[in-house]
């Protein structure tokens, strides 16, 4: 009997079961649910900042109109719309303004006022819907209006009328205004603003020269400042920003000063040996567009390309030889035209394994292969298309590699279907089909989105010799709702190994896209892609085996460096080129939204990033740069191509690099100059001939620093705003930013900024 009790206290019951499937999926959904509110309180807590903007914004507006236009549509017949839509960031924002009339105590007139109406408060009413609960929220913010005159002024006197706010517009109670005139005469030094950020300072004597400096203890001062037109003064300010003040009898001179908390400021100065870039395409005229590198057994470099220089576009080729003891590469041909459909696009090369040429391509409508003489860039046969079923729906973005003996295996994107999938086929050197139809690699989904593969073969042998080949294909699919990357791998007959594994650690709502792979020859495989999971785009990494397992059991890796958190990096490329020479590349804006810059980082098999900073690979800054295919080449160093519009239209460019020597550089002299300024003055070296006058800022902020012996400048208590960088040309150059210049710095922020310091030559 003891011996059946202990037996029925083995494993559990069915009812046990239920239960612990019914705690897990109330704890899932809670996380879940939790996750969900997390991102809706960010976005609604983004909103409010853009509803903070948008009212400070139209009390400015308001603040610098003359007084009887301060008026809305509705009701008073002003210029000003009483309500209105302002969309930001993705959020529509209900405005509405009211304008009312105020009686001031302080006009002295008592105990019957018959002129109620002395100055006017404009108040601003922001609202919105909250992603969260799905209520309405607003902000209100309101500011007074003064007019020229007030009542109670006495004869022959005027005012001033001042108010303090800070970045955002919010008034500031607390700060402390120093007025002077000789003039006048006056000096106060201690009057302070009032809860609603303002001081009112009447029966002052007329004089145009009242200075006014409005600063608050941990904030920025803001000020006004006297006309002086001598070039040769230290204080030459022909046309101040601020001019000080006008007082005038019988009127009231308002004015605004914007103060915040002040800022940290850290700069790095370091060497980079950004590499030298070369044109790839020997004629200029067209846009070159998406180019793709390969490389050949003999070490030549191989690079195709979009071209536009006829009607239509075509696909080229160029070819350029590695010479060892210069470490270059030189062009070979004029560039070659390889295609002749006028709508080529998204070519791709590749060699197989006995020297044989191909290209991959598609035209809008379907995906190409031609065979290609490296000789001299010939045709080989025909071209040959690709996809064999599904005529009149769209085969595009190919992608191709080859086994050991010869056959090639290509992938493409498929709108078949009505929804894009991925397609695969294979064909033998002579280019002839081993299937008779397309085979689809995605089967899973029911209306998910499948793109981007990325074909790569393991050319596998086993111990007799014979070939023992899998196919690995690398995409993105929406079948969750975002995209994520996935994996999967086949046999040489299509037979699934690993059938469609997610490798990316982040399965939540936010997108992972642009798979780039490369395969070490023996065992591994890296993987990057672009990865929303930070909220812009950054790129991510993931090494793993021939079974899908991840390797970096830490997580995937963040390739770029957290410089400029809210850039823009997409669209990677990987090169391998040993375990601790793996190089990912890819576009970034962070040196300004009008730009793009090809980066690169360089990785260990380990998950470790080998550079501190990222290595800008263009030496042109000022342009787009996309599309970049990296291959490491017979030399030990990785080369990047990349197309570049910084001509004026789109070439394509290439450089070659393996370390970024990075040299701290003590004892280098930044000089840091704020956008503010203080005033402008003619440029004398300009002649009008009958146009405006050029005018050059005088800065606000202008000053010196020399960086300690690890290359640092710490500047602590900087007003915020934006700063640019110079240096001594007589002694060294700036050649790159890891962050823009201008740089911003927040109020009460802190940002940093690593300047690249070339030895003027």
């Amino acid at each position: 009997m003891l011996r059946q009790k202990n037996r029925n206290k083995k494993g559990f019951t069915i009812i046990e079961v239920v239960v612990s499937i019914a705690i897990f999926a109330v704890i899932s959904m809670a996380l879940f649910s939790m996750f969900d509110a997390i991102l809706k309180t960010v976005r609604n807590n983004k909103a409010m900042l853009a509803a903070n903007g948008i009212a400070s914004e139209q009390l400015e507006i308001m603040r610098g109109m003359e007084f009887n236009n301060v008026a809305t549509v509705e009701g008073w017949g002003g210029p000003i719309p009483s309500e209105r839509t302002i969309s930001r960031s993705g959020t529509d924002f209900d405005v509405k303004v009211d304008i009312t009339w105020v009686d001031d105590s302080f006009d002295g007139v008592e105990p019957e006022d018959t002129f109620p109406y002395d100055y006017k408060n404009a108040r601003v009413r922001v609202s919105w819907k909250n992603p969260v609960s799905g209520s309405d929220e607003e902000f209100a913010a309101s500011t007074f209006v003064v007019p020229p005159g007030l009542e109670g002024l006495s004869k022959g006197r005027g005012g001033l009328y001042l108010t303090a706010f800070d970045s955002n517009g919010k008034r500031l109670s607390g700060a402390t205004a120093k007025i002077s005139s000789t003039k006048g005469p006056l000096a106060l030094t201690e009057r302070k603003t009032d809860l609603n950020g303002n001081i009112w300072l009447p029966d002052l004597l007329p004089a145009d020269d009242y200075h006014i400096e409005v600063a608050k203890e941990g904030y920025n001062s803001s000020q006004t400042y006297a006309i002086d037109t001598n070039p040769a003064s230290a204080n030459y300010n022909p046309i101040p920003e601020k001019t000080n003040a006008l007082v005038v009898a019988q009127q009231v001179t308002k004015m605004g000063f914007s103060i915040d908390k002040l800022g940290i400021l850290d700069i790095k100065t370091f060497h980079f040996s950004n590499p030298s870039n070369w044109r790839v395409n020997a004629d200029a005229a067209g846009e070159q567009t998406d180019s793709s590198a390969a490389l050949g057994s003999d070490g030549q470099l191989f690079v195709t390309f979009a071209d536009t220089r006829e009607t239509g576009s075509y696909i080229y080729l160029q070819k350029f030889t590695y010479n060892a003891g210069s470490g270059t590469y030189q062009g070979s041909w004029s560039d070659v035209k390889v295609t002749d459909q006028p709508t080529s696009a998204n070519p791709e090369l590749k060699f197989t394994q006995n020297g044989s040429l191909f290209l991959a391509w598609d035209d809008g409508s379907d995906v190409y292969l031609q065979r290609i003489d490296p000789a001299n860039g010939g045709l080989i046969g025909s071209a040959l298309t690709a996809n064999h079923d599904a005529a009149g729906k769209v085969q595009k973005n190919p992608s191709m590699d080859a086994d050991q003996d010869g056959n090639l295996y290509i992938a493409w994107e498929d709108y078949r279907s009505d929804n894009w999938d991925v397609y695969l086929q294979k064909f033998n050197t002579s280019l002839n089909s081993f299937r008779d139809e397309d085979f689809k690699v995605s089967v899973s989904d029911a209306d998910g989105q499948e793109l981007n593969p990325k074909i790569i073969l393991d050319r596998d042998t086993n111990a007799g010799g014979a070939n023992l080949n899998n196919l690995y294909i690398f995409w993105q699919g929406n079948r969750s709702g975002s995209f994520d990357i996935f994996l999967s791998k086949f046999d040489v007959n299509f037979q699934a190994a690993v059938s469609e594994k997610q490798i990316n650690e982040n399965g939540g709502f936010l997108d992972q896209y642009e798979p780039a792979a490369a395969y070490d020859g023996s065992e591994y495989f890296y993987v990057a892609w672009s990865d929303e999971r930070d909220s812009q785009p950054d790129i991510y990494m993931q090494k793993i085996d021939k079974s899908g397992n991840l390797m970096w059991t830490a997580g995937d890796l963040k390739i770029n460096d957290d410089a400029y958190a809210t850039a823009r990096r997409i669209k990677p490329s990987v090169g391998y080129g040993g375990s601790e020479a793996i190089y990912v590349t890819w576009e970034d804006n962070r040196n300004g939204e009008a730009y793009s810059d090809i980066y690169a980082s360089k990785i260990k098999s380990s998950g470790e990033r080998l550079w501190i900073y990222d290595l800008v690979v263009a030496d042109y800054l000022a342009s787009v740069q996309t599309n970049a295919s990296t291959v490491y080449d017979a030399g030990g160093k990785a080369v990047t191509v990349w197309q570049d519009n910084r001509n004026g239209t789109n070439d394509i460019f290439a450089a070659r690099y393996s370390e970024m020597g990075n040299l701290q550089m003590p004892g280098v002299e930044i000089t840091v100059t704020g956008e503010r300024a203080k005033g402008k003055y003619p440029n004398p070296a300009y002649v009008p001939e009958g146009t405006e006058p050029e005018f050059i800022s005088i800065p606000k902020y202008s000053e010196k620093f020399t960086s300690d012996a690890n290359g640092d400048i710490h500047i602590g208590g900087i007003e915020w705003g934006s700063y640019a960088f110079f240096v001594d040309e007589n002694d060294y150059i700036i050649a790159s930013f890891d962050l823009p210049s201008p740089i911003a710095v927040a109020p009460g922020g802190s940002s940093h900024i690593v300047i690249n310091v070339n030895l003027e030559e």
